[in-house]
């Protein structure tokens, strides 16, 4: 599902040349749930992105799904996000303006999903992660856990196979960070292969696997 092999990337600030990972390679098999672990500045969220097709390897080799990906151009990388993946971050980054429902509802806007169609999928998301009664409710009159809830609602609605989740928890009690995780291993007993980054010991028990990463380079 996901390989990479020798993978690169440094990023230049004024005369220095940052390498920000360092020959890192790896492998997450289809329906894996993998955390990804390391200290500020490790290069975790990096490489998160790289995989996510939201930056730029300097040299390597990717694959997902199949696909060679280090030499797509920006559309193509685009729809692949659309096909393969779902995004759930620390920072929820719902709209404000939109109720919840319509939040969900964007996704499947993007991929031209009739009007009609698109609240159906948005309803049953809402249903499977326990807020349903919250779909006409704007983010601002929700908790922590439920604008995360949302938030991995709106990754889920398109079904893409991959979801990648960046500190899903750093936001939320140490309560709420346990239901939450409850739900990401529901979706990965599912089939869904999950890609997660977190600080959290705790939190990256619940993946089956854990990789971490120290000055960019995966420890053995």
């Amino acid at each position: 599902m996901i390989i990479l092999d020798g993978v690169y990337k440094s990023y230049q600030t004024n005369d220095n040349k940052n390498e920000v990972l360092k020959n890192i390679s790896l492998k997450v098999g289809r329906s894996e749930f993998v955390a990804i672990m390391g200290s500020s500045g490790s290069g975790k969220s990096t490489l998160l992105n790289i995989i996510g097709l939201l930056d730029n390897l300097d040299s390597g080799y990717l694959s997902l799904n199949g696909l060679e990906c280090m030499n797509l151009n920006e559309t193509e990388k685009a729809k692949l996000r659309n096909e393969l993946m779902g995004f759930v971050f620390q920072s929820f980054h719902l709209l404000p303006n939109k109720t919840v429902l319509k939040n969900i509802e964007l996704a499947l806007f993007y991929q031209k999903v009739k009007s009609k169609e698109r609240t159906l999928k948005a309803k049953d998301v809402l249903q499977k992660v326990g807020l349903l009664e919250k779909a006409d409710s704007l983010p601002n009159e929700l908790s922590g856990g439920q604008k995360q809830r949302v938030a991995i609602a709106r990754a889920l609605v398109t079904n893409p196979p991959i979801i990648f989740a960046d500190e899903p928890t750093g936001a939320l009690d140490s309560k709420t960070s346990h239901e939450i995780m409850n739900l990401f291993k529901g979706i990965n007993a599912n089939g869904k292969t999950i890609l997660m980054i977190t600080h959290d010991k705790t939190v990256a028990g619940y993946a089956d696997k854990i990789i971490h990463l120290a000055d960019g380079h995966i420890l053995i």
